[in-house]
């Protein structure tokens, strides 16, 4: 038997299983992407955004992603939007009246993944989209709340977990989240203008002098 860690990344709570099963250790690296996928060929999809999660409470809001859409648009960066079909609304409410790309609700997972893989960045909450992100080896930024960061959020270079967690995060339980007395207080510690700075310091690492 293997014991769960909740306080460990969720990867290597996997690679345990395998180890235990192979005696021998299996490391787990960041920095190596593990999934491969043609890339779309789509040109100058540079960020990518994700604003649906399985949870309302892991959902950071229509209103900040669109501002944040807009300000990537003003620095002439391409911007283009992915979900499933139960994104569909709040993904118009982002795009309303803004030169964004919307491939919610009308691609398949493996498509969603070609997008993520031709992507310069990659922002979202704990969701199937960060998750693709890392295991592409997309750079990405996480906005986290009732999730555990230690446990969900990925990992290695050119990855920003952002988190003000109040008393009460996190209060996700094996995949449960409880619904939330407090208005997600957790995810609306963090702005816009934070989720920006971090764009920028990834963007300069990634382009440096551009």
């Amino acid at each position: 038997p293997v014991a769960y860690d909740p306080e460990r990344y969720e990867a290597e709570n996997f690679l345990a299983l395998l180890s235990a099963l192979t005696a021998a250790p299996i490391p787990f690296n960041p920095e190596q992407p593990f999934l491969t996928i043609p890339a779309d060929p789509s040109p100058g999809l540079r960020v990518i955004m994700a604003p649906g999660a399985s949870y309302p409470e892991k959902q950071w809001g229509p209103e900040k992603f669109r501002r944040l859409a807009a300000g990537f648009l003003e620095q002439g960066y391409s911007v283009g939007l992915i979900g499933g079909p139960a994104d569909a609304r709040q993904a118009a409410e982002v795009i309303q009246g803004l030169p964004v790309e919307n491939f919610t609700g009308r691609t398949t997972l493996r498509e969603t993944a070609r997008v993520i893989g031709a992507a310069g960045l990659v922002i979202g909450g704990d969701s199937v989209a960060l998750h693709l992100a890392a295991a592409l080896g997309r750079p990405s930024i996480a906005l986290f709340g009732p999730t555990p960061p230690q446990q969900w959020a990925p990992r290695g270079k050119n990855r920003r977990t952002l988190y003000h967690p109040p008393h009460c995060s996190p209060c996700s339980r094996f995949g449960h989240i409880p619904p939330c007395p407090y208005d997600v207080e957790c995810l609306k510690h963090i702005s816009v203008e934070e989720v920006q700075e971090a764009a920028r310091q990834i963007m300069m690492t990634e382009a440096p002098g551009k």
